[in-house]
């Protein structure tokens, strides 16, 4: 009986301590497949700057020790080993330069292992199950090359293309597919009413004529 509750206890104890890590993910969230713009870099140079941006929707933190970040081909072409965590609704970068602001973890040997064309890229917790995979081997569903516009996630869960050049790791994303939605949606700008300006100009200028004669009358009888 005390065996029993002990085991009850202690479950009870880890349950607090571990809230919901079992059920803790994380997704990919904004790809900058093509690279990105780096200040006081080639811009022929700008591919290699890649990163890949994660980000923890759920509202406790998520440990990333023993998490594994993999970009396949027709094989395994690159995997890095991730460290510390995510915080509740919070981004974890991973940059190919420490040239890149804001990074989390920098794997200098990412440079490159994106593929314009598509890659297949996996995210696995440390039990080695899959988490998130993106199968985009057969090419990026978004992203834009030649303008160095991310990949990026959009509150839908489809992706689209960032509408900010370079993307926006570590923070929101700003999908353009989503900005030109909503720009659409907006009301006309309200014209100018110029019927309410055919009496009121008139009069205004009559009212201003008016008074600059009776100034000048009685500057006249003074």
């Amino acid at each position: 009986m005390r065996y029993t509750t002990s085991v009850v206890y202690i479950i009870f104890i880890l349950g607090l301590v571990f809230p919901l890590m079992a059920f803790s993910a994380a997704q990919i969230n904004e790809v900058a497949w093509m690279g990105t713009v780096v200040e006081g870099v080639d811009p022929g140079q700008w591919w290699r700057y890649e990163w890949i941006e994660l980000r923890n929707p759920d509202t406790v933190p998520v440990n990333l020790s023993g998490w594994v970040f993999e970009v396949w081909g027709e094989e395994l072409e690159y995997q890095s080993q991730l460290s510390g965590s995510i915080p509740p609704e919070g981004y974890y970068l991973i940059a190919s330069s420490d040239r890149i602001p804001g990074y989390d973890l920098n794997y200098a040997n990412l440079g490159g292992k994106l593929r314009n064309g598509g890659s297949l890229l996996r995210l696995k917790d440390a039990l080695g199950n899959t988490v998130e995979e993106l199968d985009a081997r057969g090419g990026w569903p978004a992203g834009d090359n030649e303008g160095k516009l991310a990949m990026a996630r959009g509150e839908d869960g489809s992706w689209g293309t960032s509408y900010d050049v370079g993307g926006t790791p570590g923070a929101e994303n700003k999908v353009l597919e989503s900005v030109l939605q909503e720009t659409k949606k907006r009301p006309e700008s309200a014209s100018l009413d110029f019927s309410s300006f055919s009496l009121a100009l008139p009069l205004a200028l009559a009212s201003a004529f008016g008074v600059l004669a009776l100034r000048r009358r009685f500057a006249l009888e003074v």
